[in-house]
């Protein structure tokens, strides 16, 4: 009866190795295939964040070259306007000096004044451009 029952237990304790052992290899499938999902889904984030990475450099391009095309835009407007500007006063100082006709001193005196604030005007615009 006992090589009957250190015959049972050495089989018992054989099957049981052999469950151990079979439960140890389906313990590493699946911590490999946990380990590969985990990775899949490491690499899937990030060519997601670099997607939404290269969208948000995109979109700061178009907004910096919109503000260079309404800086140049100003910018053209300015001169227009400086060109206007001066346009007007030598169109002002030439018609006051039709008027007057250069024979008082007063039309003169203001014929004086407005050349030399045109000149003045015409110079400041010069160095400021």
């Amino acid at each position: 009866m006992a090589k009957n029952d250190l015959a049972m237990i050495k089989a018992e304790n054989e099957r049981l190795v052999t469950e151990v052992e079979r439960l140890k290899q389906r313990l590493r499938e699946e911590i490999t295939r946990t380990q590969a999902g985990v990775r899949l889904d490491l690499n899937l984030e990030k060519g997601r964040m670099r997607e939404e990475s290269s969208k948000q450099e995109l979109k700061i391009k178009e907004v910096d070259t919109r503000i260079e095309q309404e800086i140049a835009n100003l910018k053209t407007n300015i001169q227009a306007s400086k060109a206007t500007t001066l346009q007007y006063l030598v169109g002002f100082g030439a018609s006051i000096s039709h008027l007057s006709g250069g024979d008082d001193g007063f039309s003169d005196s203001i014929l004086t004044q407005v050349t030399g604030c045109s000149a003045l005007l015409m110079a400041y615009l010069r160095f400021r451009a």
